[in-house]
This record gives structure tokens, C-alpha cells and sequence, in this order.
């Protein structure tokens, strides 16, 4: 069974930080690996990730000075050891079977990425908007398609993706800069042969 690394950059989010880590503790597919990068919080946010590495050996927590999202990013992409990869913002929470979903995406259409819809919540978990790829459910990509819509859709949260691909690119998020995500999600693209997007419900819950 394969690891999928679950990356978490974290920062003064003690309020949602419980929910978030929750929903990936409880993922049906259970062979993960969950890297919570604390990147200097001056909250409780850090005493939280360590209560639940104590609880779970899956977890292993990464505390840096603040140096931005784009560096925690970087610093739990560059202690991951799974062969799928996903990113998770501290203040979001995902679908039971997000990584399930997607690991047999994976193993059925040989891909590179696979690509799947968000929804937009707010703090009471009410539904008020979509975000999503403009493609077919399980239509197989090729580079030039999925080029054009990463720059018109750059968010690191809506994909899990093969971690030898951008180890591969040698790619990294800007640190300290505003839409390191633009900056930097396109060029992971062209490394990317073959991408397909998931036939199912938003996997992903973005906190507006």
C-alpha cells in the first residue's frame, strides 16, 4: 500500500487547527504520512501539533521560525517520503476520502496528478460556492491543458500529485511573496505528462 505524505504549513490558526488535523487523522485510506510544519506561531497552534504526535505515529511536526507559507510548504515537501503528495491549509479541513478517492485514481489511470473540486464554507461548515477545474470528470490531460488551467486555477490544495514529479522539477515556493502559488504551480506542470480530475463530490473544504 502506498504512503500518501500530507503536508501542513501552520501558523496562528489554534481556532481551526483541531478540525483540520481531524479530518486527515480520519482519512478511510489510513496509510499516510502527516507533516505539520509550525512556522514560528504565537499562538497555542504549536502545542497543538505536538499533542497530536503524541497521539498518532503517523504525525511528525516540524517547528521553524516564521519564515512564510511558501517556506513551510517547502520544509514539509522536503521531509516527505510518500510517493503521492497533497497540501492542506491549517484553517481547511478535507472529505473522509479525499486521499482514498485519489490513490485509486492513481492506480487506475496511471497518471501524474490527480485533480478534484473544492468548496468554499464558511465557520459553521454552510456550502456558498465551488471551486473547480474547468474539465470533465476523468477526461485524461495532457501538459498543455493542464498548464492552462493551473494558471487560471494555481491553488496547491486541489490536487494530490506524485512526489518524484516535483522532486524531479526541483521547483520550490517563493518564500515571503504574495501568490507563491502562481509562482510556482505552473512550472510543476511541465513535468506532468498525464493528469485526470476526479468524478465526485468537492473533496477539499476551503474556509472563506
Amino acid at each position: 500500500m502506498k504512503t500518501v505524505s500530507v503536508v501542513i504549513p501552520v501558523y496562528n490558526v489554534e481556532k481551526y487547527l483541531p478540525k483540520c488535523i481531524d479530518s486527515v487523522i480520519n482519512q478511510t485510506y489510513q496509510n499516510l504520512e502527516i507533516i505539520l510544519v509550525d512556522d514560528g506561531s504565537t499562538d497555542s497552534s504549536g502545542v497543538i501539533c505536538d499533542k497530536y504526535a503524541q497521539t498518532d505515529s503517523r504525525i511528525k511536526v516540524i517547528h521553524q521560525a516564521n519564515s512564510g507559507q511558501g517556506s513551510a510548504r517547502n520544509n514539509g515537501m522536503g521531509n516527505a517520503s510518500g510517493e503521492y503528495l497533497i497540501f492542506v491549509d491549517s484553517d481547511d479541513y478535507i472529505h473522509p476520502q479525499l486521499t482514498e478517492k485519489s490513490v485509486e485514481a492513481f492506480e487506475l489511470y496511471d497518471t501524474d496528478i490527480v485533480l478534484y473540486s473544492s468548496s468554499r464554507v464558511d465557520e459553521d461548515g454552510n456550502v456558498f460556492g465551488m471551486l473547480s477545474y474547468p474539465c470533465n470528470s476523468e477526461e485524461l490531460l495532457n501538459k498543455t491543458q493542464l498548464l492552462t488551467m493551473c494558471a487560471q486555477l494555481p491553488s496547491p490544495t486541489m490536487f494530490m500529485v506524485k512526489l518524484s514529479v516535483l522532486r524531479q522539477s526541483g521547483v520550490t515556493f517563493t518564500s515571503r511573496v504574495w501568490y507563491e502559488d502562481l509562482r510556482t504551480i505552473p512550472k510543476w506542470t511541465m513535468f506532468i505528462n498525464k493528469a485526470v480530475k476526479l468524478d465526485a463530490e468537492p473533496m477539499y473544504y476551503y474556509l472563506n
